[in-house]
């Protein structure tokens, strides 16, 4: 079975286990009591503090495999197949609900004030290094992939994306939006960014900081701070690469980010758990040198 057939497979094992999840959620604690998604999801876990990185300079090339640092290029983890994918959205449904993607984050909960995805195997996919059979692929030249045929957002990153376009409170508390993705093909990322529109506005209109280049995501998340002016400790990043040679949630972690680990793409779920887990330790002065993952996967 090849990458994209166990992505479907995932996806559909997925759906089935959200179906028999919706009777069950609603017998696990109900996001907006006293009990936090964080808290109300068994199968979720945080893991325990990463260590810091001895550098945080940038890291070369690194990234010949392609791709925004996916499970493809090496990162040391599988996913956990369509059982773990399963588990997922069994383990998330507690945290799943028609309103806002802030639902059952105190109102005067801290919030962050950027949040960081990768593209490839996140937000969209393919993943840009699988597109060989286009025309220019070796020099990212045009007519370069088309937005929503050759590649399309993920299920999941749209949802978020469009409810962050359209959240009163996302938009009243200033937070900004970036982009840290190790792509070798930049100029394909950067124009898919302005052809993709959420809320008839371009992705590149609604995305502040774009870091878009090969290399590890120490060097990104540098440049984000740099040019944003906003501390480590005031961001989230959502990242399907875990760890090993092309990981990245567990090195960006080490920094003092809060880091999401997405195997089968970003979903409102894990989305809406990272700002619960985001919330709850900001409050309690917890350590955020953490990356939100599933047991399951790993």
């Amino acid at each position: 079975m090849n990458a994209k057939e166990r992505r479907k497979a995932e996806r559909a094992a997925k759906q089935e286990a959200y179906e028999v999840s919706k009777t069950t959620a609603a017998a696990t604690s109900k996001i907006g009591s006293k009990t936090t998604a964080a808290d109300a999801v068994g199968e979720v876990a945080v893991a325990a503090p990463v260590a810091a990185p001895a550098s945080h300079g940038g890291g070369g090339a690194g990234s010949s495999g392609g791709g925004g640092g996916s499970s493809t290029g090496g990162d040391g983890s599988t996913g956990g197949g369509p059982e773990a994918s399963a588990a997922l959205e069994v383990a998330n449904a507690a945290t799943a609900s028609s309103g806002s993607l802030f639902d059952g984050v105190p109102s005067d909960a801290p919030l962050p004030k950027l949040i960081v995805f990768d593209l490839d195997a996140t937000l969209w996919e393919p993943e840009l290094y699988q597109l060989r059979h286009l025309e220019g692929y070796q020099k990212c030249g045009k007519p370069g992939p088309v937005a929503n045929t050759d590649v399309s957002l993920t299920e999941g990153g749209r949802a978020v994306l469009e409810a962050l376009a359209t959240d009163e409170r996302f938009v009243a508390s200033g937070c900004k939006l970036a982009v840290a993705s190790r792509n070798t093909k930049g100029p394909w990322a950067e124009q898919l960014l302005k052809d993709f529109e959420i809320q008839s506005k371009s992705l590149d209109e609604r995305i502040m900081f774009k870091e878009i280049y090969q290399g590890e995501k120490t060097k990104h998340f540098s440049e984000l701070k740099t040019k944003s002016g906003i501390e480590y400790n005031d961001m989230i990043f959502f990242d399907d690469a875990l760890n090993g040679k092309f990981g990245n949630c567990e090195k960006v972690a080490a920094l003092g980010v809060l880091s999401c680990h997405t195997p089968d793409g970003l979903t409102v779920e894990l989305f809406k758990l990272t700002l619960n887990t985001y919330a709850k330790l900001r409050a309690e002065g917890g350590d955020l040198a953490q990356v939100v993952k599933l047991r399951d996967s790993e």
